[in-house]
């Protein structure tokens, strides 16, 4: 008795880069089906389908792409063919505040600590 051969899949649908955009957005597919249920998508799909979108097997309707790219903050032609890229900004540390307290004037070092506190300790009460 020989095995029979499983065949992969047919893609009924090209793959995309769909399932990079949501994970750039950290989001999860259940989590994005609840949001497309809801105003102002009123779109049914469950985490299943959109997997199944996400892996080549299933066409989306052109409704859905449009949402989609709503939702992770792109536009259609992104979303299916450019993977996201996360721009690298300089971020300020230590020593450049140090830099900023050796130039600043009495006035302005009680200007950088009041600043200061109200961000730290504000972030802390909300």
């Amino acid at each position: 008795m020989s095995k029979k051969i499983k065949k992969p899949r047919e893609l009924r649908w090209r793959l995309t880069l769909i399932r990079h955009w949501r994970k750039y957005r950290q989001m999860t597919l259940p989590g994005v089906a609840d949001t497309l249920a809801r105003e102002p998508y009123r779109l049914k799909s469950t985490h299943a389908s959109l997997g199944r979108l996400e892996n080549g097997l299933q066409m989306p309707k052109i409704e859905l792409i449009e949402a989609l790219a709503k939702i992770y903050d792109t536009d259609i032609d992104s979303l299916l063919n450019r993977l996201p890229t996360v721009p690298v900004e300089p971020r300020p540390d230590a020593a450049e505040l140090a830099a900023l307290w050796d130039e600043g004037s009495p006035e302005d070092r009680e200007k950088i600590v009041s600043i200061a506190t109200t961000i730290v300790r504000g972030a802390r009460t909300k």
